[in-house]
Order: structure tokens, then sequence, then C-alpha cells
């Protein structure tokens, strides 16, 4: 069919409308709740965005006798987001690209993530993970939780 071969012409001319596998296939250019197309810069913008609201969580979070729940819940929720971040670029070291392709393309199904940008994924990880993140864990109020 020759409007299928001009469909895919146009697909791979244009890398942005690259479809991937919605996050099941282990494509780091495809994971949930994940923006754009760098890891690193996403997750750099979302740890500013992080740093910017813990320090306000136990002004946003108090209510008369509630013996920390809220603050609890949000720190929790705060922590949590940091992993997914953190996630987010260390799926793109040792990972793999998934391109689906239909019979009429050639070319491998599998690519690995390119040496350079797994390198940066692994400077990243390296300043934010395995340097130790004191904004996230010297709050004052976290042995209170």
């Amino acid at each position: 069919m020759w409007w299928n071969k001009e469909i895919i012409a146009r697909l791979e001319a244009e890398p942005r409308l690259w479809f991937g596998g919605e996050g099941n296939d282990q494509d780091p250019r495809a994971q949930s709740e994940d923006l754009g197309d760098d890891a690193v810069a996403a997750s750099e913008y979302g740890i500013l965005n992080l740093q910017r609201i813990i320090g306000q969580l136990p002004a946003w979070n108090t209510e008369e006798a509630n013996m920390y729940t809220n603050l609890n819940r949000m720190y929790d929720a705060v922590v949590s987001q940091y992993g997914r971040y953190m996630g987010h670029v260390a799926q793109n070291i040792g990972g793999r690209y998934i391109t689906n392709k239909s019979v009429e393309q050639a070319g491998p199904k599998y690519a690995p993530v390119p040496r350079e940008h797994q390198k940066k994924c692994l400077e990243f990880l390296n300043a934010r993970v395995f340097t130790r993140p004191s904004w996230l864990v010297e709050q004052p109020y976290v042995f209170n939780l």
C-alpha cells in the first residue's frame, strides 16, 4: 500500500512524532509522568520546584492537634516525587530505545541509549543521589514525623 510507505516516510522525517510504548516497554523515552525529551533537564527543574516547596510544608500543612499527619503525608509525597525524578534519569543508564517498525521499515528495533547521554545521566545521579541531598533530609521538622 503506497499510503503506508508515505506515512512511514513522514514519521521518520520528524522525530518528534515518534510514538513509544506508553511507558510499558522500558524505553526511557516513554516513561509515565515524564515530560520532554531530556530527563536530566526535566528532573533538574522538578528538583528546583521541590526545593522551593519543602521548606514551606509546615506552614502549609499545620492544623490544630493533627499530630503531623498532613505534614508527614506531604513530606512523603515530596520524597516520592524526588525518587520518581531519579528513576526517570536512571532508566537511561544501560537503557535501550525501542522503535517499533512495520514490515516495510528497515533497521533495528532496538538501539542502546547513546553513550554521552548515559554519561550525562550518571553525572546527574552522582550529584543528586550519591551526594547527600541535604535540602531533602535536613529539614528541621523531619524528626517530628
